[in-house]
């Protein structure tokens, strides 16, 4: 979970070894950013974009300049 100008309020937890998010890895460089690489993957593969009438959220890693 990221909250927009908030990068210390972030939030990364593996909920298969720790159900109870007690060890936020969030600070785990190569965690997120192999997270952060799927997600951009899975963003192109729905083809999604941000609706013109939308405020562009800037946590969305989109590469269309959107």
């Amino acid at each position: 979970m990221k909250y927009p100008n908030r990068p210390e309020w972030a939030e990364v937890f593996d909920l298969g070894a720790d159900p109870y998010e007690i060890k936020n890895l969030a600070s785990d460089a190569a965690l997120t950013a192999k997270l952060e690489t799927e997600l951009e993957k899975l963003i192109k593969a729905a083809g999604y974009t941000v609706p013109a009438n939308a405020t562009r959220n800037e946590l969305l890693p989109l590469s269309n300049g959107q």
